[in-house]
């Protein structure tokens, strides 16, 4: 059945190649290596986050996986520039596309780091809610750590960021790959 299934792809992928010029095939390709694939965790993370809930919330987006799959877009970038002959060109693409895998990463760091001091300061507030459980005694909402809320929204703040900086990033690849013809590699 798994084999069917992959031989019912190919001809339709074929019937779908074979409507386009050659010219158009080559930025259809290019577009699903440089831009497509570095996209998968993030997308595949989505689905997997929607489909577990049942409807979409911006919390099925992961701030993470979007800001790592960026700076792996950027590096599949670098391989694009090898065919421009002008080397001051070349050179200013690479640096552009360098300096946006630094950005990438550190905003991957910066939201890691605050999905992981949430799961820390929730497993605080589970240990504490189960003692005093366990000991009979009330429990409020005042014993949720305010690190907790304080993080969370860092991480809307980070995630919108990367959002935005991400949906540039994606139009910006896509027009210097036509601009300066990397499509065409």
């Amino acid at each position: 059945m798994h084999r069917s299934l992959e031989i019912q792809l190919r001809i339709v992928f074929n019937r779908f190649a074979d409507t386009l010029p050659n010219k158009q095939m080559k930025q259809v390709a290019w577009l699903l290596k440089n831009v497509l694939l570095p996209l998968t965790p993030f997308l595949v993370g989505a689905l997997i986050r929607f489909v577990q809930a049942g409807k979409f919330s911006w919390e099925c987006l992961s701030v993470t996986e979007l800001a790592f799959s960026m700076a792996l877009m950027f590096l599949i970038l670098t391989s694009s520039t090898t065919k421009i002959q002008d080397a001051a060109l070349k050179n200013s693409l690479n640096s552009g596309f360098n300096f946006s895998v630094v950005v990438f990463i550190a905003l991957f760091a910066v939201g890691l780091f605050l999905e992981a001091d949430i799961q820390v300061s929730l497993q605080d507030f589970f240990a504490t809610a189960t003692s005093k459980l366990n000991a009979s005694q009330p429990l409020s909402l005042s014993d949720l750590p305010s690190a907790i809320a304080r993080d969370q929204g860092i991480v809307a703040r980070i995630r919108f960021i990367t959002m935005s900086l991400s949906a540039l990033s994606i139009i910006l690849a896509v027009v210097v790959g036509i601009k300066y013809e990397l499509m065409d590699s």
